[in-house]
């Protein structure tokens, strides 16, 4: 996908953290397409009913098309801002470096079927669904969680944080962990709904502390492209006013 590239014209960019890759696209204001670039990663099926991906893929992938694209993009072009969006609920646990402490698991990924049918039985479909929008499933984060708390504790006591792989690649672009309403919605254990003013992600019967990060509105700033994400996807000096956000169209369930 080519069009005309403007030279000093103003230009947005897109990152999708995919299945089956990442790719970076182009588009004037105006909304029509520039050009895209794509970098591919596999997914690992170690055992019945389990999905999993190299985590470390999907950030490095996203910044490796999201800089060739501003080489194919000339650089004459003023960057506005980059909208980060991806695959969900997938996850991965990340060290006090914020480096993975094991694969991604990504949304195929069924393992946790225990884990969610106990979160359904011990609080009931109806009143998860009222807190969160959602009925927990086993492909959810929160399940995901609790299987790695129940059979991987020392990667589940060595975790900072949960994050999906939206929140990795904007993490590696501005340094700072952040996600948007509509990804923490899909783990489900975040108060999505206004109950007396609520909105949290530190559910007790998962994790005893907070482990995921904050969340932000669909669209906002997530902050500005950091040094080192310039220098890994050959970001210009000209870039640095770039900012980096996530977004994702919210998706519920319905009560059983």
């Amino acid at each position: 996908m080519q069009g005309a590239h403007t030279r000093g014209a103003d230009v947005l960019i897109a990152v999708d953290v995919g299945t089956s890759g990442a790719r970076a696209s182009g588009f004037d204001v105006s909304g029509a397409p520039l050009d895209e670039v794509r970098r591919s990663y596999p997914t690992y099926l170690p055992a019945e009913g389990w999905a999993e991906q190299d985590a470390r893929r999907w950030q490095s992938a996203a910044l490796s098309a999201l800089g060739a694209l501003v080489r194919i993009l000339g650089p004459r072009i003023g960057v506005r801002a980059v909208a980060v969006t991806g695959q969900c609920p997938s996850v991965v646990p990340l060290d006090r470096r914020d480096l993975p402490l094991g694969p991604g698991i990504i949304y195929r990924d069924n393992r946790a079927t225990a884990e969610a049918d106990w979160m359904r039985e011990k609080f009931g479909d109806r009143e998860l669904h009222e807190l969160t929008g959602h009925v927990p499933a086993a492909f959810h984060v929160a399940a995901k969680v609790a299987w790695l708390r129940a059979h991987q504790p020392d990667v589940f006591a060595a975790t900072r944080r949960f994050v999906q792989p939206t929140d990795y690649v904007a993490l590696g672009l501005t340094g700072q962990a952040t996600t948007d309403w509509s990804m923490a919605a899909r783990r489900p254990c975040w108060i999505c709904t206004p109950v007396a003013g609520r909105q949290s992600c530190s559910p007790p019967w998962v994790w005893t502390r907070p482990c995921c990060p904050p969340s932000f509105p669909p669209g906002a700033s997530r902050g500005r492209s950091g040094r080192s994400s310039r220098a890994a996807s050959g970001f210009r000096p000209a870039s640095r006013s770039w900012r980096a956000r996530a977004t994702a169209s919210p998706a519920r369930s319905a009560p059983a």
